[in-house]
């Protein structure tokens, strides 16, 4: 026998940078950054509601949470997070269980990933 591999998959994420300075230019450098602090901790809770709707069955809770996770994201400019968050919205109105689920797992990684990365573009300001 072989040895096993474990696969583990990796998100690429985008940042739209733009979009902060955009922020930060329509409402000020201090008011940007509570924006942004708001619609990070609003991120959190939808994906981790995300998860919890998926483990429970209920899609069309799912699906809400899903859009407004949309609307978060692109607020601070996290592409590939709205990007999967709306391949969401429209699979849990499917019963394609199997691609649901793929693809929940994959905005989990893609919320940690674009997370870590605002982090660290937030970091490399100061």
């Amino acid at each position: 026998m072989g040895d096993v591999c474990r696969l583990e998959p990796l998100e690429s994420v985008k940042l739209d940078s733009v979009q902060l300075v955009v922020l930060a230019e329509q409402l000020g450098p201090k008011m940007a950054e509570e924006t942004a602090d708001t619609a990070l901790e609003a991120i959190v809770t939808r994906v981790c509601a995300i998860e919890a709707a998926w483990e429970a069955g209920e899609f069309s809770r799912m699906a809400k949470s899903a859009r407004l996770l949309v609307g978060a994201a692109e607020q601070v400019g996290l592409t590939s997070l709205v990007k999967v968050a709306r391949d969401v919205v429209v699979l849990a109105r499917t019963n394609d269980d199997a691609a649901l689920a793929a693809v929940v797992k994959r905005l989990v990684r893609t919320g940690d990933a674009s997370l870590a990365a605002l982090w660290d573009a937030g970091q490399s300001r100061l």
